[in-house]
């Protein structure tokens, strides 16, 4: 993919913001005349258009908007289709002065949080940049040993851009900043903190600004993203680990009632499994569980085993279930509810739902009433 120039948008977030305190935004474009230059809110709901000027013979423009609550608000400012994004904060006197390209070369000043923005993507700009002229040094080479150093000359690139996103988020985990950064999309579509680990990040942010924006809405919704984000994650390593499974199905690995967690490659190893998935709070599921008790009696020590996966939230009440009814095999949940990767991976979107494994590690059925259970099982345990 070629990487030009970072047109910064801060997708999905955000904010509504500030006190009665008007603020003052005042800017020159320099090479511009006349140019429409617009500025938008960019809420939890979407881009919200907040007003539209147009530049003076000289390239100046000026705003003044008043904000509707007292945490920094997201903006952007928007011309020729660049963009500058801003945070902003009730009583501000911003400054902005760019020439050509306004996303890449800008200066501002008046706004701490813009300023703090400002670095990062100048710090992002600049990665990609030696990106670019990596990509073209490699393309213009034949030799095997130069091509291979030119990979390892970007891979280099990349582990310090994280590097020092990473160290930023950390210095500034106290300013809306840190959230814009969580949130920033790349050039490629996707956001840079995207491995299993880089969750403790998203963590540390949003426990740093719930104390102090404790009722902003772009706060908020980080706390409420945090279950899918640490879910995407998981995903994403689940899928990485059934590569290693010698199966033809997704490899999981959920907690049982006491924390420990379970493989259900390791429960296949020689058994036909059943791989159920269930809700506690499902009417049917009581009396399911006690059809599936009398099946899994009767063929339990011909090699059957059951997985028994719970697509639940409330961690007490499940357990307080599974020992309540006695369930005899393995029962797992990781209390993330329909964000489960467990239901992601398998693409369950109700309950009750099954894949039926043999020995081999093949799926042989999928979504079979016990009726269809009981045949099937009398037919493979003859």
């Amino acid at each position: 993919m070629k990487y030009s120039s970072l047109a910064v948008c801060v997708a999905a977030i955000l904010c509504g913001c500030s006190s009665k305190e008007n603020v003052k935004l005042s800017g020159l474009f320099i090479g511009t005349n006349n140019d429409k230059v617009i500025l938008e809110q960019v809420t939890t709901a979407g881009r919200i258009f907040v007003d539209s000027t147009r530049t003076t013979k000289k390239g100046e423009f000026k705003f003044k908007f008043s904000n509707q609550s007292n945490t920094p608000e997201f903006y952007n400012i928007i011309s020729n289709n660049q963009y500058i994004p801003l945070i902003v904060s009730a009583g501000e006197k911003i400054k902005i002065r760019a020439a050509g390209n306004i996303s890449a070369n800008y200066e501002i000043s008046g706004s701490p949080d813009s300023e703090r923005v400002k670095k990062l993507n100048s710090l992002v700009a600049n990665s990609l940049h030696k990106f670019d002229s990596i990509r073209e040094i490699y393309n213009s080479i034949s030799d095997e040993k130069q091509k291979e150093q030119t990979r390892k000359d970007f891979s280099k690139i990349g582990i310090n851009l994280k590097r020092d996103y990473i160290n930023f988020i950390i210095d500034n985990s106290n300013s809306m900043s840190s959230l814009y950064a969580l949130y920033q999309i790349m050039p490629d579509g996707q956001v840079l903190l995207n491995d299993q680990g880089d969750f403790v990040y998203y963590r540390l942010v949003a426990d740093s600004l719930t104390k102090i924006y404790p009722d902003a809405p772009h706060v908020k919704r980080l706390l409420k993203d945090l279950d899918k984000i640490e879910s995407s994650f998981k995903l994403s390593n689940m899928v990485a680990k059934s590569t290693l499974n010698k199966g033809n199905y997704p490899e999981l690995e959920l907690p049982d009632m006491y924390g420990n967690k379970i493989r259900l490659s390791s429960v296949n190893m020689g058994k036909v499994v059943l791989l159920d998935f269930w809700v506690t709070v499902d009417n049917t599921a009581q009396m399911r569980n006690l059809e599936l008790k009398n099946i899994y009696k009767k063929y339990k020590d011909k090699g059957l085993e059951i997985y028994q996966v719970a697509l639940d939230q409330n961690k007490s009440a499940w357990i307080t279930t599974v020992q309540e009814t006695k369930l005899p095999w393995i029962s797992v949940c990781d209390f993330k509810g329909i964000y489960s990767p467990a239901a992601r991976l398998y693409n369950i979107s109700k309950v009750p739902a099954n894949y039926l494994i043999n020995e081999k590690g093949e799926i042989i059925g999928k979504n079979m009433t016990t009726e269809e259970l009981e045949k099937k099982f009398a037919s493979i345990f003859k």
